[in-house]
């Protein structure tokens, strides 16, 4: 499943000759879409001399539709005709439809085609427009475009995919043609990509298919054996991936232009079918190609209640699911963008709703608050903040002073405290505060500041906290305070915690908002005082939000550490000093970029080899004693896995690393959020599992391998250390770690850190630990060196470690050396900005060297903010507290048929047939309508048969395990009694205890497996029966005669003559509610009536009767009777206004709805 966007086609044909349906000039296998399209006449089939019109923006005469630019050189630019986004179906579905001549298929991925480019029509088209001299991108919601339908790809594989040209004019609101503003087809592309494949999904599902998700928007036909069809169908993609190979890279890893260079390089040129009999030639030798590999693709027919219908139920509402898909999005960021909301939504339902319904229901929630810049945050983040700042401002003047003022003097003279640290211990010891602030910039001494708190506070409570067990361990060696990690305080119950501590929080600028909030309950609730140490300009939160920052910004009194002790060098002092002052001054960051330019230190080497070779032999020409001082930081995880193979191949060719090595297997954890952890695609054999907490099944004492994975029945299947199997529910237990198991080689001499705190008896490590390998003892032990002493441990002790030759900036935050080698290759990467270069270039005492393949790029981008936000920072004052407005840009709703008031008799017995209907009232037609249109939305669930099928088949499957579990039951009762009593004193000839129990165990596991089958059963039964009952229900609704007539009704109110006199009765309510509108927000109260005086209309209104006139004339434009009082609707008898007419009064309408001013033709 791929969607991607690029430029058109340079020759307009090439869309032809590869459409294998061409016949002279018709595209039989092509077709307009777009209001735009419509607007010019063109609908369905694609003529060529047409489509060549429209790729020199020209209508289908021939004739200009808007301004095009005259290049002087045409030789170097060129109009653009307009974007190609192609939308490709996954291999199963294309061979489904093209080699197994599946036409239902066929039209499933055509369906999809045409959803999406509606989504993307009413989403992503824009024109640019300039008001008042300034340039505004607006959204015009029209479209033209040409989508063409092709069925292989250049290696000649069927490949079903549709080319979506959509063409540079758009119709603006305005009336005007102009180009169109195609940033959004780019920046939305993985949306659309998103839209595609569920739809598509849906559509399947619709007409029969079983699908299997293989990855988050991905999937194919269930039942389809991938590997066999992949070997056969899929050349193109092996070629891909045998070169990617050949460099050492798989899809996962090569980047995107590691990616599209390959593909330019294996690319074929495209050869076009001429005649016909190609193409039956093709097809005869596909299927000629299935058949030899035994390829087979079948489906399930459905009854003629699935084929009317087939909604497979989400588990939960759609309320459900866009809650879920809101707090995965806000696990990383404050706010986000509405289709990426959309996304998510999509990611979760697998096709289970319509996107139409999603994006519906998106608009209405009212937990979503619209942000200034166009964005969407919560209300639960707002809510989060203001809890936050709610308890810091009542914890004021709730605490008695920790020491005097005086004392803090003495013990600032005695340790020789600068001004800044100074004034900052004394605001912590004489503060009656409950929550403390002191803002440190980088190697200003916060630690050695905190130290000499420590000896202040002599035998009060206090506890350190800090983010990582590194920078835990840190604090509490250099401030000489008892210190933890702040997860595993938050994980500790209160009634375990002491009352009236102190606890200080170090790096506390790393604080998520979640965090913020669930360490000030926890103050509260043990009525502890809370310091926070840390700096707004550093890097912020892995999570959302920036709460230090937060209570900054709020007027919480905060003492300020600014005197940079760390930097030796004068020169590079400047520089850091410099990008200190970023959160003031944005220019100090270019200015420091600008010096360290000046000074050399910063080196542009384009090419990757080159710029990784440089690096390493930088670190490896210094002398030992200046390596071991040197921090090696990378911008990415990528660079620093590049790095590591550098450094370490450099090592060993010294001898530094010794020739004997050693692999071991390494863990590296999977990032799988809340949903993804529960999904099969997102698990593969190999993989380890580690519960966290105990539960009925699994130890959290132990690890599990994954050694097969069931996506039809969303289960794996582990296995213990002791070769047991179990079956995992992937939605049961999801407190779980899930990592992929990796080779490392180790050698005598290796530097290596651990990546996870483990504390088991006697042995301890802690998350960056710092070892280093000694060798390896003949027992298979390793011998390690830590914290000054020697120890062995088994391989399996190394699961979590790593090497440590190179850091992430994220990971050096808290180090500290006199020398830095900064490398930024991706000099436009997200993990490059303003806070992390400050932090890499702060780490260093003496030199800080940075290494980039575009100094000029880099330059750029590191005075770029990637700080986390706020969302009160982000929202106009009370937004939250504000109803959820229409989104910018929407207009505003306009009634439907279901807003009319009607009267209260039942008119449906009075319209029979088509004739009836065109000879009632409007009122009565209205009354139909609205009666017909309440019958069909109080239409029962239609059950699924797939649903129902699925069900039965689970109870069955249920009761045999169930039988099956019972007899083995009863059979390890039996072997138990056999086995009699223990060996004892008394016993000597009995068996062994160990054997008794091991066989106790296995009853205890077999009794737990048969509670949890049975109260699986019958949760399954309870929703069999709940579906038999939504089934019966909507049975009864079908063969109600009511229905029947109802249904008949509908039919008819769709005829042409009975839409246009629908559309005519809401244009007029339409009009008197705009008139209305004008009536009541710029009208006044003369005699009886309300009056209004425009440029160019008035309006009045007398009892129920409103008016409107030109000004200039008595004659009446429009005369409405308002008789909804009475039972009736409102009454249109007279209507002459223009065109031009209604959209100056609606248009004025809205311009008043949205503020009080004055409008054009309607100013006093």
């Amino acid at each position: 499943m791929v969607a991607t966007v690029g430029r058109c086609y340079t020759n307009p044909k090439d869309y032809a000759q590869e459409n294998y349906y061409s016949t002279g000039d018709g595209l039989t296998n092509s077709e307009w879409l777009g209001k735009a399209a419509s607007e010019q006449g063109l609908k369905g089939q694609i003529q060529e001399q047409h489509f060549h019109n429209a790729y020199q923006a020209l209508d289908p005469n021939g004739d200009p539709l808007r301004r095009q630019q005259n290049y002087r050189k045409p030789v170097q630019r060129h109009n653009r005709p307009g974007t190609d986004v192609t939308l490709s179906a996954p291999k199963s579905i294309s061979v489904a439809a093209l080699v197994m001549g599946d036409n239902q298929i066929l039209e499933a991925h055509k369906a999809a085609v045409r959803a999406t480019m509606e989504y993307v029509e009413k989403n992503c088209i824009f024109y640019q427009t300039k008001q008042k001299g300034k340039k505004l991108l607006l959204q015009s919601k029209t479209a033209q475009i040409a989508v063409f339908h092709h069925d292989d790809n250049r290696n000649k594989d069927p490949q079903l995919h549709s080319h979506c040209v959509i063409l540079n004019q758009t119709l603006c609101p305005d009336g005007k043609w102009r180009a169109v503003a195609n940033e959004q087809l780019y920046t939305q592309i993985k949306t659309i990509g998103a839209y595609y494949a569920h739809e598509l999904a849906r559509q399947l599902e619709q007409i029969g298919c079983k699908i299997q998700w293989t990855d988050d928007h991905i999937f194919e036909l269930a039942g389809v054996d991938k590997e066999k069809l992949d070997a056969i169908f899929s050349t193109r993609s092996n070629q891909i991936e045998a070169e990617l190979e050949k460099l050492g890279l798989t899809r996962k890893t090569a980047t995107a232009i590691q990616k599209q260079t390959v593909c330019l390089k294996t690319r074929k040129e495209k050869k076009h079918h001429h005649q016909p009999e190609d193409r039956e030639r093709q097809l005869l030798e596909w299927k000629q190609r299935a058949t030899q590999a035994g390829i087979k693709i079948n489906r399930e027919h459905r009854t003629q209640l699935e084929k009317a219908y087939n909604q497979p139920s989400h588990p939960g509402s759609i309320q459900k699911l866009l809650t879920e898909a809101c707090n995965i999005l806000t696990e990383r960021q404050t706010a986000f963008i509405r289709h990426e909301l959309l996304k998510e939504c999509l990611r979760q339902s697998q096709g289970k709703y319509d996107p139409n319904l999603l994006l519906a229901h998106i608009n209405q929630k009212e937990e979503l608050v619209p942000t200034t810049d166009g964005r969407l945050t919560t209300k639960s983040q707002l809510s989060r903040e203001r809890n936050i700042i709610q308890w810091a401002n009542t914890g004021k003047n709730s605490r008695i002073p920790l020491a005097s003022q005086e004392q803090a003097q003495i013990i600032a003279q005695q340790r020789g405290l600068n001004s800044g640290q100074t004034t900052a211990l004394i605001h912590i010891v004489t503060s009656p505060d409950a929550v403390v602030l002191v803002q440190g910039n980088a190697g200003v001494g916060k630690t050695y500041t905190m130290n000499a708190l420590k000896q202040t506070l002599c035998n009060q409570p206090i506890r350190g906290l800090a983010p990582s067990a590194a920078a835990a361990d840190v604090l509490q060696t250099e401030s000489g305070i008892s210190s933890q990690t702040l997860a595993s305080y938050l994980l500790t119950k209160n009634e375990r915690l002491p009352q009236n501590e102190i606890l200080l929080v170090d790096e506390a600028g790393m604080l998520s908002s979640v965090q913020m909030e669930q360490l000030l309950n926890k103050a509260q609730a043990t009525n502890s005082r809370v310091i926070l140490v840390g700096d707004t300009k550093q890097l912020s939160a892995v999570e959302a939000g920036a709460p230090f920052k937060l209570l900054q910004e709020h007027s919480l009194p905060t003492a300020i550490i600014d005197q940079n002790l760390r930097q030796r060098d004068p020169s590079l002092k400047q520089v850091v000093d410099l990008m200190a002052t970023h959160d003031r001054d944005e220019s100090s960051i270019n200015q420091a970029y600008s010096c360290l330019y000046h000074q050399g230190k910063v080196k542009q080497i384009a090419a990757e080899t080159e710029r990784v070779e440089a690096i390493a032999c930088d670190y490896l020409s210094r002398p030992t004693e200046v390596r071991n001082k040197t921090l090696i930081i990378a911008g990415t995880n990528a660079d620093k896995q590049t790095l590591t193979t550098a450094i370490r191949q450099g090592l060993m060719n010294e001898g530094v690393l010794e020739s004997e090595s050693r692999l071991i297997q390494t863990l590296k954890r999977k990032d799988l959020d809340k949903f993804a952890i529960t999904k099969a695609h997102h698990y593969q054999r190999g993989d380890v599992i580690k519960f966290q907490i105990d539960n009925a099944q699994f130890s959290r004492d132990f690890y599990y391998r994954v050694s097969d994975v069931d996506s039809i029945t969303n289960t794996v299947t582990l296995i213990d250390s002791n070769g047991i199997d179990y079956t995992l529910p992937l939605d049961k237990y999801k407190q779980r770690e899930v990592y992929q198991v990796q080779q490392l080689e180790i050698r005598p001499g290796e530097q290596m850190r651990f990546t996870k705190n483990i504390s088991v008896h006697d042995y301890k490590q802690l998350n960056g630990q710092r070892f280093t390998v000694v060798g390896f003892t003949e027992d298979g032990q390793i011998s390690l060196l830590t914290k000054g002493k020697t120890i062995a441990v088994s391989p399996s002790s190394l699961l979590h470690s790593d090497y440590r030759y190179v850091d992430t900036v994220h990971s050096s935050q808290g180090q500290t050396a006199d020398y830095c080698i900064y490398c930024a290759s991706a000099a436009k990467s997200l993990s490059i900005g303003r806070e992390s270069f400050y932090v890499a270039a702060s780490r260093a005492k003496q030199e800080f060297v940075v290494y980039t393949a575009n100094a000029t790029d880099l330059g750029v981008t590191v005075q770029i903010s990637r700080a986390n936000e706020n969302a009160s920072d982000l929202v106009s004052p009370s937004k939250d507290m504000e109803p959820k407005s229409p989104p910018a840009g929407e207009p505003l709703a306009t009634p439907s048929i279901t807003h009319l008031s009607t009267s209260k008799a039942d008119s449906t017995e009075k319209a029979s047939s088509l004739y009836q209907l065109s000879q009632l009232s409007d009122a009565e037609l209205v009354s139909v309508a609205r009666s017909v249109q309440q019958w069909l939305q109080n239409k029962p669930t239609e059950p699924s048969l797939n649903k129902g099928k699925a069900l039965k088949s689970e109870i069955e499957e249920l009761q045999r395990h169930k039988t099956k579990l019972s007899k083995q039951l009863v059979t390890q009762k039996q072997e138990l009694n056999q086995l009699g009593q223990p060996r004892s004193l008394f016993n000597p000839f009995g068996v062994s205890g160990e054997i008794i129990e091991n066989k106790q165990a296995e009853i205890q596991l077999t009794s737990s497996l048969l509670r949890d089958i049975e109260s699986q059963r019958k949760k399954t039964t309870n929703s069999f029966t709940q579906w038999q009952s939504e089934a019966r229900a909507f049975l009864d609704w079908e063969e109600n005669p009511k229905t029947k007539k109802i249904k008949q009704l509908a039919e008819e109110l769709e005829s042409p003559l009975i839409r246009e006199r629908i559309a005519r009765i809401t244009e007029e309510y339409t009009l008197y509610g705009a008139a209305k509108t004008i009536l009541n927000k710029e009208g006044k109260r003369l005699g009886n009536g309300f009056y209004f005086f425009g440029n160019i209309y008035r309006i009045q209104q007398q009892e129920t009767t409103l008016t409107i006139f030109h000004k200039d004339y008595n004659e009446p434009l429009f005369v409405a009777t308002d008789n909804r009082a009475n039972g009736g609707i409102i009454e249109v008898s007279q209507c002459n206004l223009t065109e031009e007419d209604k959209e100056n009064i609606q248009g004025a309408a809205k311009y008043l709805e949205k503020q009080k001013t004055q409008s054009k033709g309607f100013s006093r």
